[in-house]
């Protein structure tokens, strides 16, 4: 049905999948070689679609459906997306003399907000609003799973790309 009438125009379809059916579509949906021969990429802009279609059918069916989905899919997507902090990491401060020291520099020119604890910074602004509709949800209704996946992303935000 997406492939015939396109992802968009399947909000409803989407809405009614269960968190599995949606893993299993995603594994077929966002990854696809560039052009047939080549190696499998992920397809960054596709997920931000997905993330949109599913906050279109209503941020807290969207957060409901993430929270139940195997972390490392939803953490491969929003790792190509944003890239997360500890909010005490990338916020300045004034020392007791007076000082002022500012942590800010790896977000001072994104795109960002403050969620849970985290600071968000988007490194792609392509569906900013439904990944931050959808965290925030996930903050408020399932904050185990936020947290899990605030980190996961966050231990990416740090770390070099792999040679490959």
């Amino acid at each position: 049905m997406i492939d015939a009438y396109g992802l968009e125009d399947c909000v409803d379809l989407v809405a009614q999948a269960t968190p599995a059916q949606l893993a299993h579509v995603f594994d077929l949906d966002l990854w696809r070689p560039a052009r047939p021969g080549l190696d499998e990429q992920f397809d960054a802009a596709r997920f931000g679609v997905w993330l949109e279609v599913l906050v279109d059918a209503g941020a807290g069916i969207a957060a409901a459906k993430l929270a139940e989905m195997p972390l490392p899919q939803i953490v491969a997507g929003l790792a190509h997306h944003v890239r997360v902090f500890d909010h005490s990491a990338v916020a300045s401060y004034e020392t007791t003399d007076g000082d002022t020291w500012d942590y800010s520099r790896p977000v001072r020119d994104r795109v960002g907000c403050e969620i849970g604890g985290f600071h968000i910074a988007a490194l792609r602004e392509d569906s900013w609003d439904a990944i931050v509709a959808v965290l925030v949800e996930l903050d408020t209704h399932h904050s185990d799973r936020f947290v899990a996946l605030m980190r996961a992303v966050r231990s990416r935000s740090h770390s070099r790309r792999e040679a490959d």
